[in-house]
């Protein structure tokens, strides 16, 4: 439909820069051949500038093409709120890594995400985590969770993230960048 093909238009224009340095900057366009989750991966931005080698799964039905991707794609519709997806995935391979870009601000228990989440990343695992900068006028249900930067650092510190590497993008939409690692 026309809305969704203006918003997808908006969304590459505006964000794809962004998602092609985050997954450069904290070497996940490097990975092969692994295992990676997208939470609330959206258009599937983050997941294009990834290794086709790796086995790819979308949490939130990304509206990526999947005709373009091999068969190592998967697309699943979950409330990351409220569904249990860690027990959807308990008989399968833990994941290598996860991206949870852009999302973590407008969910209304994001805690349940992360949560659910440590249960199918292999510990040592990496998570990619943005969330905007506090100059971006945009809709955040706990602005005081994610900002200033050091609130949130201590509540990833808190669910046994250790921030590997941090790093600010600074045009257009600002954002904070975390890559993380998963500790149990």
């Amino acid at each position: 439909n026309a809305d969704h093909e203006d918003y997808a238009a908006n969304y590459v224009s505006s964000h794809r820069s962004r998602c092609k340095w985050v997954m450069q900057r904290f070497g996940m366009d490097q990975i092969q051949n692994q295992r990676v989750l997208g939470i609330g991966e959206g258009l599937g931005n983050n997941f294009e500038m990834l290794s086709p080698t790796n086995y790819m799964v979308s949490l939130d039905g990304a509206a990526i093409h999947p005709e373009q991707k091999l068969a190592n794609f998967l697309s699943l519709r979950v409330d990351l709120d409220r569904d249990f997806f860690g027990e959807m995935w308990s008989n399968e391979p833990k994941f290598d890594a996860a991206i949870y870009a852009e999302v973590l601000e407008h969910q209304q228990n994001e805690y349940h995400t992360l949560i659910e989440l440590k249960k199918i990343l292999k510990e040592d695992g990496i998570l990619v985590v943005t969330v905007p900068a506090e100059n971006v006028l945009h809709n955040v249900v706990r602005p005081s969770l994610i900002w200033p930067k050091e609130n949130f650092a201590q509540y990833l510190s808190q669910l046994a993230f250790e921030i590997a590497d941090y790093a600010y993008w600074s045009e257009g939409w600002t954002a904070h960048c975390y890559k993380l690692i998963n500790r149990h």
